[in-house]
């Protein structure tokens, strides 16, 4: 129990953690709009005052250029990634799909410290992760090619059977030997608690015997 509030604890810190990147990315972005627009804003400034200062009409000077280079791929990047629903539904996939995984790793490391029967999930574990790392990488490509996004979806809901299979193969061997451990005690106690309550029964009744 001690564990799965640990497990659920460390998650959600992954969640806020993954929340304030998406934010931080979401306002670095709009950031570089603003930046890109009073740039464009003041070269048009800077530009109709130099043709005033030389008598022609602002109405016919060069029209507003066109966004450098570099800045016009960078934002439509941005509108690409960031700005797109899509993306961030593949960013939610991927998160899903490595909670689960991590969380079937996690209980196969406490089984194992445990010294509990553990099989050969650690080694199917391993295998599993180096699956998910290939299903994350059609993820991140799906976020430019939707053609993708089925076929990492399908592959991850398999991988996300197997890590939840594998959870509670390794919950399953924690529990029989906890069980196996505590019910030998509890017994004890049980027997331990009937004796007392019937050493304490019989000297109620001896106490209550006329004496002389």
């Amino acid at each position: 129990m001690l564990e799965q509030v640990f497990v659920i604890l460390a998650l959600a810190v992954l969640a806020l953690a993954l929340t304030t990147v998406a934010v931080m990315a979401v306002i670095t972005v709009r950031g570089v709009r603003r930046a890109s627009r009073a740039a464009r804003e003041t070269s048009r400034r800077v530009g109709a005052a130099l043709v005033s200062a030389r008598g022609l009409s602002p109405r016919r000077a060069t029209p507003p250029g066109p966004m450098p280079a570099g800045l016009s791929v960078f934002a439509a990047d941005a509108r690409a990634t960031v700005g797109s629903p899509g993306w961030w539904m593949v960013q939610r996939d991927r998160r899903h799909l490595w909670r689960t995984v991590a969380a079937a790793g996690h209980a196969v490391r406490v089984a194992q410290r445990s010294n509990v029967a553990v099989g050969d999930l650690p080694v199917l574990t391993a295998q599993l992760d180096t699956a998910a790392r290939g299903v994350d990488s059609v993820y991140r490509a799906s976020s430019r090619v939707r053609s993708l996004r089925p076929e990492a979806r399908l592959e991850a809901r398999r991988i996300e059977g197997a890590a939840q299979e594998i959870h509670r193969a390794a919950l399953d061997s924690l529990r029989a030997n906890a069980t196996a451990d505590t019910e030998p005690i509890l017994s004890a106690v049980r027997i331990e608690v009937a004796a007392l309550a019937a050493g304490a029964r019989a000297s109620h009744r001896a106490s209550r015997l006329p004496t002389g």
